[in-house]
Parts: C-alpha cells; structure tokens; sequence
C-alpha cells in the first residue's frame, strides 16, 4: 500500500499523532526541506511523537517515512499516463480506438517501468541470480504465468528456474531448497497470505529473495533483499484486466534474462543457437526474414 493510503487509514491515533499526519498530507511540497524538529515545532508536537507515528506506519523512523513518502509523491506527480490503466477503453469506443488505448497504455507502461528501475538495484539482483545454484519463482495468477515464460527463457541458457505447477504445491519447495538457491517471489499487492508463508519459509531458510511488486510498504517489500518496482496504476480489483502490471512485470523478468544472458553473453548466445538448431530443425522458414544464414 502506498504510503499516501497508509497515512489516510491509519487508525486509534492520539490527536498530537493525527495532527503530524494532518500536517504531512497538507504540506507534502514542503516537506523536502523539513527536519524532525521542523515539523515537531509547526504540529506543536515532539520528534518523539514523529517517530511513533512513522513506526505505527511501519516504518523504521521518521527520515524513512519522510523518503519513502517523497519518493512516491514524486513518482504519482510525474508519471501522469494519458491512458486510465484500470480502464484504458470505454464502451463506445470501436475496435480500432481499443487497439490503439491499449497500445498506449502498453507503451505508457514500458516508459514508466524503466523510471523505477535503477543500476545499483539491477546489480544486486543480477549478483544474486549469478551466484545462486536454483532460482526458486513464486507468482500468482498471471505472475505465475509469467513466471512460466521467464523460467522457460533462462533453461535455455542452462539456469535452473524452479516453479511449482500448482500453487497449492507452493509450500512444498521447502524439500528442495538448497542452502545456495535464492528466490523471485512476484506480487503486485506484496501481502497475499500464499505469498506471506513463502516470504517467511524463504527467510527461515536464510534464502535470499528478490521482490517485484508495486510501490509503497508491503510485508514482501520489507522483507525483501532487494526490491524491483512494478509501475503501480493499478487498482486491486476496479479494472477491466491488469494490462498494466502484467506488462511491467514481463518487462522487468525480461530484463533480468537479458541482464543475466549478458553476463556471459557469446557462450550463452551459442548454448541458446545450438539448442534451438537441434529442437527446432524440422522447421521451415517461408520468407527471407526467418530464413538463417
């Protein structure tokens, strides 16, 4: 949830509590330049009281409040899409005007992905993927199916990407977990009760995760080794269909792949060529475009 919406709802504060939460919501442009004390001193409260409130928000401290909630402010004021991601068509629009909203939408989605990732986050994830004998994935719904093509895309290059068929069996892969293996656990909301028993069987087994999901504070994104961003338009359930996020997450999972198969790119480049001459031989190219040298 995003830290906005934390803020919002946020229940049983003391009125020196919902006075520094009145105060941020009103004065967000201003905040940036704002100490503790600043802000004690205009709510007529204590950094004290500062600190509890940012730790009921499930925050560490203030200045991780204050970051995380500028970060946001940031990305919701900057990254306007033309296309509404929970409902890019509306009824009278015929089928040429659906093609070309849900293109721009797809389009929209790519640009504001790319803004949330960030080199430092990239190299951590890609550290991880290398130094890791099995990628255990873990997804939902469309995750999961997406999980499936990215796990496809990585034995190819000889990675070991492991993803249960059933989500139920999920809770199983503890059998299989050695102590060299990491995880991808995916999840738009990052609170799902599936994926809050993986997060905590994962970290009891010391394995390290990376996280793919929306902004703001969630139990995944606070438990996690290192966080990739979805772009967070999406409502949970208000929409025609998760255009938006199922996008930003092939794209993301794409670009781990990619990352990955350059990390040793002429020898995986060969492995992948060879394997696809062997499996796929009996195909025939019908146009000079398909056709291999």
């Amino acid at each position: 949830m995003l830290t906005v919406e934390l803020m919002k709802n946020i229940k049983d504060l003391s009125p020196s509590q919902q006075a520094i939460i009145d105060f941020m919501l009103k004065e967000k442009e201003h905040l940036e330049d704002m100490t503790i004390q600043d802000i004690a001193r205009y709510t007529y409260t204590s950094p004290a009281v500062l600190i509890r409130v940012s730790k009921k928000l499930g925050f560490q401290g203030f200045v991780e409040l204050k970051e995380a909630y500028l970060k946001e402010l940031e990305y919701l004021n900057s990254h306007v899409q033309q296309i509404d991601a929970n409902r890019p068509f509306e009824a009278s629009d015929n089928i040429m005007s659906i093609t070309h909203k849900i293109a721009a939408l797809e389009k929209e989605t790519i640009d504001d992905t790319v803004s949330l990732i960030d080199h430092d986050t990239l190299r951590v994830a890609l550290n991880m993927m290398k130094s890791s004998k099995t990628i255990h994935f873990c997804g939902v719904s469309f995750s999961h199916l997406l999980g499936d093509n990215f796990a496809l895309k990585m034995s190819r290059i000889g990675k070991r990407v492991l993803i249960s068929q059933l989500e139920q069996e999920y809770l199983y892969t503890s059998a299989l977990i050695d102590k060299d293996d990491m995880a991808i656990i995916v999840s738009y909301s990052g609170g799902l009760p599936l994926i809050k028993n993986m997060i905590d069987m994962y970290k009891s087994k010391h394995i390290p995760i990376i996280a793919i999901t929306s902004l703001g504070q969630s139990y995944l994104r606070s438990r996690a080794d290192v966080t990739v961003t979805i772009t967070t338009k999406e409502k949970m359930y208000s929409k025609i269909a998760g255009f938006s996020n199922e996008t930003s997450i092939k794209l993301i999972l794409d670009i781990l792949y990619s990352c990955y198969f350059a990390l040793d790119y002429e020898n995986n480049f060969i492995k992948k060529k060879e394997l696809s001459h062997m499996v796929e031989s009996n195909k025939i190219a019908l146009t000079d475009i398909l056709k291999e040298e």
